[in-house]
C-alpha cells in the first residue's frame, strides 16, 4: 500500500481505560473519510514518576489484533516507544521482543523505533539502538524544550538572530543523528522526523515556537535529512495537532499560526519522492 498521503497517528493508552471498539471504529472512520493511513502508538513502557509497569505480552497482542480487525485496510504500522528510547531506557532487548511480538500478531505492520535528543547526547548508544529493532525509524526534534540536552540555549527573546539559531541547530542536529545513526540503517528504511509544533502553557516566551520555527525545522530539517545517503526520496516531516483532550498545552489545533507554517511547509517539500509502502502480507 504505498502512503501518498498524510498519517493519522493514534495512540492507545498506557494508564486510564482502554479505547473501546467504538471508539476505534470512530477513528479509523475518520481516517478513511480523510483519505488518512493510521500509525498506532502503543506505549508499553513504564512512565516516569509513576506505578505503571511494563504492558503485559497478552494485552498487546490483543490490542494489536483488536485494531487489525477493525482497521488493516488503513492502518500502516505502529510504535511501542512512548519517548526517545535513551530517556525512557528501552534498551535493544526489550526492542526486539517487541518487534518479535508485533510481527508474529500482525505481520504485515511497519514498526517504528525512536530516538531523540536524548540519544544524541548518550555515548552509549548502542545498549538502545539497534536497526534490527525496527522497520522505520523516528527521530524526534524539538529545539526550544530540548537543546540544552545536546548543549545549546535556543530562546528566540535574547537573540539577535532567531531564524538563523534555528536554522543551524536543525542542520547541525540532523547531521549529527546521521553520522551517529541513520547512517547505520539498513537498505530501505525510512526516517520519520518529527518537529517541536507544540509548547506547555507554562513555557517561557522564548522557548515557544514561533511561526517562523515551525517552518525552519520542517524545510531545514527535511533538506538536511535528505542529504543524508538513503534518505534522498524521504519527504514525511511530523506535527503535533493536539485535539485538546489534554490541558496546558498547545499544538496546530490551538496555534493556526502554526497550522499555516506546517501548510506552507509541506507545500515547499517535494512530492512525489519515494513513500512508505505497507508490507505484503
Amino acid at each position: 500500500m504505498p502512503i501518498s498521503t498524510p498519517l493519522f497517528c493514534t495512540t492507545l493508552r498506557t494508564t486510564g481505560p482502554l479505547k473501546s471498539e467504538e471508539r476505534i471504529a470512530f477513528e479509523l472512520a475518520f481516517a478513511r473519510a480523510h483519505a488518512l493511513h493510521v500509525l498506532i502508538g502503543k506505549a508499553t513502557e513504564p512512565l516516569p514518576l509513576q506505578a505503571n509497569e511494563q504492558v503485559s505480552d497478552a494485552e498487546i497482542r490483543e490490542r494489536l489484533s483488536l485494531w487489525n480487525r477493525n482497521g488493516n485496510d488503513v492502518i500502516l504500522g505502529v510504535f511501542f516507544l512512548h519517548d526517545d528510547a535513551c530517556l525512557i531506557e528501552a534498551n535493544v532487548e526489550r526492542q526486539l521482543h517487541l518487534y518479535a511480538l508485533a510481527h508474529d500478531t500482525v505481520p504485515d505492520w511497519y514498526v517504528f523505533g525512536m530516538i531523540g535528543e536524548f540519544c544524541d547526547a548518550r555515548s552509549d548508544v548502542a545498549q538502545f539502538f539497534d536497526p534490527k529493532a525496527f522497520d522505520h525509524l523516528i527521530i524526534l526534534m524539538y529545539p526550544l524544550s530540548l537543546s540544552e540536552v545536546t548543549g545549546t540555549h535556543l530562546d528566540s527573546t535574547t537573540s539577535a538572530d532567531p531564524d538563523e539559531d534555528m536554522r543551524r541547530y536543525v542542520h547541525g542536529y540532523i547531521e549529527r543523528m546521521g553520522e551517529k545513526f541513520i547512517s547505520h540503517l539498513r537498505p530501505g528504511q525510512v526516517v520519520l522526523l518529527v518537529i517541536q509544533s507544540f509548547a506547555y502553557d507554562s513555557d517561557a516566551a522564548g522557548r515557544v515556537p514561533r511561526q517562523s520555527d515551525v517552518d525552519i525545522q520542517a524545510t531545514v530539517g527535511n533538506a538536511s535529512l535528505r542529504a543524508i545517503a538513503g534518505q534522498a526520496g524521504n519527504q514525511s516531516i511530523a506535527y503535533y495537532l493536539w485535539d485538546g483532550s489534554r490541558g496546558g498545552m498547545s499544538g496546530l489545533w490551538q496555534r493556526p499560526d502554526w497550522m499555516a507554517a506546517a501548510v506552507r511547509s509541506n507545500d515547499q517539500i517535494e512530492r512525489g519522492l519515494r513513500p512508505i509502502d505497507r508490507q505484503a502480507p
